[in-house]
């Protein structure tokens, strides 16, 4: 009988350690995501239940996305918090979790308990509320510091992806960045002086103008168009690093140096080409995060469970 009731306790005893188990499907940096994650992500996503819509879309998570997908992308927002949790130094992604209910509570009016009610009179879980609210917070904060901040769209790329949709209608033109020497007439021996001015000896000439009694001055970036008509024709025939000719006036001789010359786009601001600016912008944040999430994959351990 004895002998009975051990088999019995032992059988239900390995049933009940059974239902506890569950399949790990892949640790991240010692912490596991299992099983009931994926399927429960799976939901979710189906659902649009608290999820990161905006690192969805970043990725590029279809609707429907199988589980081996998901759990990709699972693995991903561990790496993403493990990272900006490392970023904020000694903040734990509890006390995160904290200050964040705490704050959103604040923007609502009520109190931490009161916005638990309300959570809870919707069918959600408080605590996988608050692991949602804090990780997306965590996550938001890393990728605007390491993406959206890096992320500078060049103009002329910008022009180049409007012309690939067929916009037209784009006027085209320059600015220079111009260091000016002025040589008076009264200096003995101007004209020679022009002749000495070349790409190396334009800059010792200019830092000791006041030796040589010349004027020196920075005009900084100009556009070509803002240039009077004599010396925008002199101008656009040279390149960045060049020094012009001697422009002869009234009471000295003239010379420029140009630093620089950039393309400069007139593009008209009508709401299809905002729209196109939008889309170019998203695409550039999507490159760069795709690059950025590779290095931060390479940091960290991860194991998955095949």
């Amino acid at each position: 009988m004895n002998r009975y009731i051990l088999l019995l306790f032992f059988f239900m005893s390995t049933q009940v350690e059974a239902k506890l188990l569950e399949r790990v499907e892949a640790v991240v940096e010692g912490h596991m995501i299992l099983k009931s994650e994926v399927t429960s992500f799976k939901k979710r996503l189906t659902g649009k239940k608290l999820i990161n819509q905006n690192l969805i879309d970043l990725v590029g998570l279809k609707k429907k996305a199988s589980s081996k997908v998901i759990l990709d992308f699972l693995i991903l927002k561990k790496l993403l918090v493990a990272q900006s949790t490392k970023e904020k130094g000694s903040l734990t992604l509890q006390n995160y979790i904290k200050n964040e209910i705490a704050q959103l509570a604040r923007q609502n009016n009520m109190t931490a308990q009161e916005l638990e009610k309300q959570i809870v009179s919707q069918g959600i879980n408080f605590n996988t509320y608050k692991k949602f609210i804090g990780e997306s917070s965590l996550i938001r904060n890393t990728i605007e510091r390491n993406v959206i901040s890096q992320v500078r769209p060049d103009e002329e790329d910008f022009v180049s992806y409007l012309k690939t949709n067929s916009i037209k209608g784009i006027a085209t033109s320059y600015i220079y960045n111009l260091d000016q020497i002025f040589i008076p007439f009264t200096i003995k021996d101007a004209s020679d002086l022009t002749l000495k001015l070349n790409s190396n000896t334009f800059k010792s000439y200019f830092e000791e103008s006041k030796k040589y009694g010349i004027d020196a001055i920075s005009l900084g970036e100009i556009r070509l168009t803002e240039l009077s008509p004599q010396l925008r024709d002199v101008i656009k025939t040279y390149q960045s690093g060049s020094v012009t000719k001697a422009l002869k006036e009234q009471n000295g001789y003239r010379v420029f140096y140009i630093n620089s010359r950039k393309t400069s786009f007139n593009i008209p601001n009508t709401p299809q080409i905002q729209k196109l600016q939008r889309v170019f912008y998203d695409e550039l944040i999507k490159q760069r995060f795709k690059a950025w999430s590779k290095t931060i994959k390479s940091q960290y351990f991860v194991r998955i469970n095949s």
